[in-house]
């Protein structure tokens, strides 16, 4: 190439012109650099254009394009989370909206279903099965409703639970002590309603009372019998 072979030719006049110098450690060794020289100035062009205006602006323009960007998408991503966090909101509401509305039927439901199995006598319920069991297993089955085995406190108690038409066991008994007819809250019969002749023990084992309202003396139709037997029963609460 040209430029080669005029640095070699300045290189040649040069050294000619040294080896008539008076130096003689000044030889062609020290002086020629060869393609170093070339790739040195490139570096020095590189850097001053590099420091040059234009380029600078045109770099600032380029990152302030980029931050410019990177705040629209965190503006964008800033609405889009906003909008999630309402949409969340409205369906948390929802939920909660749905929760009490099961709850109201479950209690429609229930209040429904307790209509139609307790009976209301003033400010009384009472439940009437439907099924037989023991005296003992009667007693737990009211217990798990919430309520206890009948007591009767008055003549017009006694009266309702006649015109029921159901023979059921009642929450008294001589369990404890034969002869002292307790209720299942533990207080002593005062006012019976026994049938005639009744309790009698027949057979020494009769510790439970029953209501029997076929009879046709509606004050007096209870009756002992074995708490083993099968009798539906009252629950009272």
């Amino acid at each position: 190439m040209e430029m080669d072979e005029d640095i070699y030719a300045n290189v040649d006049t040069i050294c000619g012109n040294r080896e008539n110098a008076s130096d003689p450690g000044d030889t062609c060794e020290d002086i020629y650099t060869g393609p170093d020289v070339v790739s040195t100035q490139s570096q020095r062009d590189s850097t001053i254009n590099e420091s040059n205006p234009r380029s600078q602006a045109k770099e600032r323009d380029r990152l302030n394009t980029s931050n410019s960007n990177l705040r629209n998408e965190r503006d964008q991503l800033n609405t889009s989370n906003g909008n999630l966090r309402k949409e969340r909101d409205q369906l948390q509401t929802n939920n909660t909206n749905l929760i009490k509305e099961r709850d109201n039927l479950k209690q429609q439901m229930s209040d429904l279903k307790h209509s139609e199995q307790w009976k209301k006598f003033r400010s009384q319920h009472y439940f009437i099965s439907t099924e037989e069991k023991s005296w003992s297993e009667s007693r737990q089955d009211c217990r798990n409703r919430g309520a206890d085995l009948v007591i009767i406190n008055s003549k017009e108690e006694q009266l309702f639970l006649t015109s029921q038409s159901t023979r059921a066991w009642i929450g008294l008994s001589d369990i404890d002590t034969e002869g002292k007819w307790k209720w299942v809250d533990g207080r002593a019969l005062s006012t019976g309603y026994w049938m005639p002749g009744e309790p009698n023990d027949a057979g020494g084992g009769e510790d439970c009372g029953e209501l029997l309202p076929t009879l046709p003396d509606p004050l007096k139709n209870w009756n002992d019998l074995p708490c083993g037997a099968a009798r539906k029963y009252i629950c009272k609460k």
